[in-house]
């Protein structure tokens, strides 16, 4: 089968539709570390100085957090997605039991994507975005394969190797849609010239609702994406990727 956007969105979609409690459910509690920092971040008095740095930390420091999270629920998430895709229903225990049984690897193969991606930023958009996309699928890979943390990304370098462009697309159509949903919730809830302490926290609270369902999503696209190239590339189903869970 062809590895197309289209195709590979429209079945992220289905998946994440027909299984949004769980996976919803599995986001938030990944995503609790940065809800309570935000917390602790929003106490204490509002001066315009500290909206300043309020604006710098939160906006940095929740991308970065963001990216982390994210790879961390794929790791999650892709029992449930595979389960799907074979035509089963996961359930939320097995999913959270296969998360954690994988938690050390796929952690290992986080940080150290997280790294490769801070040093690809900094020498500039195009680096960076070549990182992101070569090592696009790390985490499925690490979970389903389990060939070592420099094994998984090696591995997803050979299953993007000929869809770069459109891994690439793929990833800017969900990374996009983040931003923009992120950019719109600002413009909409937050004018820093006359917030209020309460209005940045009501800002804050809802784009973190935004951040839990738009990262679920991204991850089941990406889980999606290493079964399609899986599929493409050595011709392995959704049956035979579900077994490595039996």
């Amino acid at each position: 089968m062809e590895f197309g956007i289209g195709s590979t969105l429209a079945t992220s979609l289905r998946v994440w539709l027909r299984n949004l409690v769980p996976f919803t459910i599995l986001s938030v509690v990944i995503h609790l570390p940065l809800a309570i920092w935000l917390g602790l971040s929003l106490r204490g008095e509002l001066t315009a100085d500290r909206i300043d740095d309020l604006n710098v930390s939160l906006g940095y420091g929740g991308f970065f957090a963001g990216v982390v999270l994210n790879i961390l629920l794929t790791s999650t998430l892709v029992y449930g997605v595979v389960m799907e895709l074979r035509g089963a229903h996961a359930g939320l225990g097995a999913s959270v039991w296969l998360g954690l049984k994988r938690f050390l690897p796929s952690l290992g193969v986080t940080l150290l994507m997280a790294v490769m991606l801070f040093l690809g930023i900094l020498s500039w958009f195009i680096p960076g975005a070549m990182v992101y996309c070569i090592f696009y699928v790390a985490v499925p890979a690490s979970v389903i394969e389990r060939p070592g943390i420099w094994g998984a990304l090696m591995r997803s370098s050979q299953l993007v190797n000929g869809h770069g462009f459109k891994i690439f697309g793929l990833a800017t159509l969900v990374l996009g849609g983040t931003f923009g949903l992120s950019y719109l919730t600002k413009q909409v809830l937050f004018d820093p010239d006359v917030a209020s302490l309460d209005d940045l926290r009501i800002y804050v609270a809802v784009d973190l609702v935004r951040e839990v369902l738009t990262s679920t999503f991204a991850a089941v696209v990406v889980s999606v994406t290493y079964a399609r190239l899986r599929e493409r590339k050595d011709g392995t189903t959704a049956e035979e990727l579900s077994r490595v869970f039996d």
